[in-house]
């Protein structure tokens, strides 16, 4: 019997992105594909910057979304152990693409994938301490254990918070 692998990939994420001008694009939809099949999966960027990371998501149902690979201009990035022999990703800072390669689908593939981006800042340094219990402000999208949040955190033991600032 056939089995089909169906892959949606109609969200759109910015990870960490507080720019308007930074954005990642996937076109709407869902894809169905054959199991063994090969696809690519399509994530165009926006940016004013050369200096940035695309990152790939796969989000299972009722589950946190779950890193595979990362890449960026000046070297290969990384993929996650469990995705190296089948889920590769070339950045092409021309097109301002970063397409997502599947090999070998598996039925266990089937997902949302999400494509994101992060601008890279190379030395900056500006520390404030926080404390158990400080309220933080800052207006980013960010992947914290309970889901994606906005607004403002209370500080507890166990997470690392890491903020990025805009300096004009």
């Amino acid at each position: 019997m056939e089995k089909w692998v169906i892959i949606m990939f109609f969200f759109t994420a910015q990870h960490f992105v507080c720019w308007g001008q930074d954005r990642v694009e996937q076109p709407p939809g869902e894809m169905t594909a054959n199991e063994a099949d090969h696809v690519t999966l399509t994530c165009n960027y926006t940016t004013k910057t050369t200096n940035v990371y695309l990152f790939w998501y796969k989000h299972l149902s009722n589950k946190y979304p779950t890193f595979i690979l990362n890449k960026y201009p000046v070297s290969e990035g990384t993929t996650e152990s469990d995705f190296k022999k089948r889920f590769y990703a070339k950045l092409d800072t021309t097109s301002r693409t970063v397409p997502l390669m599947i090999k070998n689908l598996r039925v266990s593939d089937s997902a949302v994938y999400y494509c994101a981006l992060r601008r890279l800042y190379k030395n900056l340094t500006h520390s404030n301490h926080v404390h158990r219990g400080d309220k933080i402000n800052f207006n980013c999208i960010c992947f914290f254990p309970g889901g994606g949040k906005r607004g403002i955190f209370t500080v507890s033991e166990g997470i690392l918070l890491n903020l990025t600032e805009t300096v004009s």
